[in-house]
């Protein structure tokens, strides 16, 4: 990844009017450890600074209203106007690839609109031969669908086509536990938190208890004792604890945790609570609804039968 960032600085000053160079720093500074690279030391600041430098070269650029588009919906909360630019993006440049990757992702995640987001993942894919980041997110449309085996299929795809990359392991995960593969969950889990942070004796420890729990006591065995660890936490993530208890049955500390979750502005309930299977059971409860409402989702799409 550093490399990869050098030499896209390097491009960048050999020419500073290549707006393509600025527009892949700019999805460089994407990923979190963006805090670590320079000159703004931050991811944000970061990616406001190369978004800047888009807008100063070219401003009405589709490589401009798609990383625009990110800020809004990432940053901002802003989803119907984050969809709407990268719309005008594509209408600017409707053969620029990464315009219909985000366009599909913003869809799905702002709208749950599957048909829509898998017609634009495959249009990206079209454009742009194997594209990982197309490929990683073409199975979340069958997971939102209920199609697990497909989901599954498509995310072993991205996995193998970039083993570096750690996020179709969190993604496989999801499908697994949806799909009641537990095992193979827990596997791909265990994975993704080792490629995270690489402390291996411990990731170990936790995960030989959990599948301890699920021989013995089944799923809910392994619910309670990753709640339970949740708990014991010094910091434990509001959303997975919500999670949890939306697989425990404990409904109303669903609505507690994800309150709170929300009010900390958690990176994760910015992305997920229309996605995640979890919430399956909860769609049809004002309290959901109307949480969703006040986070800026307001065009979702039914949920699937």
């Amino acid at each position: 990844m550093l490399e990869a960032y050098t030499n896209l600085t390097e491009a960048v000053k050999l020419d500073a009017q290549f707006v393509d160079a600025w527009f892949m720093l700019s999805e460089v500074y994407v990923w979190d450890w963006a805090d670590q690279l320079p000159p703004q030391y931050n991811r944000m600041n970061n990616y406001r600074w190369a978004l800047d430098n888009i807008r100063r070269v070219s401003p009405d650029s589709a490589q401009y209203h798609t990383a625009n588009s990110w800020t809004k919906f990432q940053e901002e909360g802003k989803f119907e106007e984050a969809i709407a630019e990268v719309e005008h993006a594509l209408r600017l440049n409707p053969k620029f690839q990464r315009a219909h990757t985000v366009h599909a992702w913003e869809i799905l995640h702002a709208r749950r609109d599957a048909a829509t987001a898998r017609a634009e993942f495959k249009a990206a894919q079209l454009l742009g031969g194997a594209d990982v980041m197309s490929q990683v997110h073409l199975g979340t449309p069958d997971y939102v669908e209920g199609n697990y085996p497909k989901a599954i299929e498509e995310y072993q795809k991205a996995s193998r086509s970039e083993p570096r990359w750690i996020l179709p392991h969190l993604l496989l995960g999801r499908a697994y536990e949806a799909d009641a593969k537990y095992d193979k969950a827990l596997d791909e889990y265990e994975t993704f938190e080792k490629m995270l942070n690489g402390n291996a004796a411990e990731i170990e420890t936790r995960y030989e208890r959990r599948r301890s729990a699920l021989a013995e006591k089944g799923p809910r065995g392994m619910w309670q004792v990753m709640f339970d660890e949740q708990g014991q936490s010094p910091s434990p993530s509001p959303y997975n604890t919500a999670r949890l208890c939306a697989r425990l049955g404990y409904t109303n500390e669903v609505f507690d945790w994800l309150e709170k979750s929300h009010r900390e502005g958690e990176s994760d309930l910015g992305i997920e609570p229309l996605l995640d299977d979890c919430w399956d059971p909860l769609r049809s409860d004002p309290r959901y609804n109307d949480l969703l409402k006040r986070m800026g989702y307001t065009n979702v799409t039914a949920p699937r039968k």
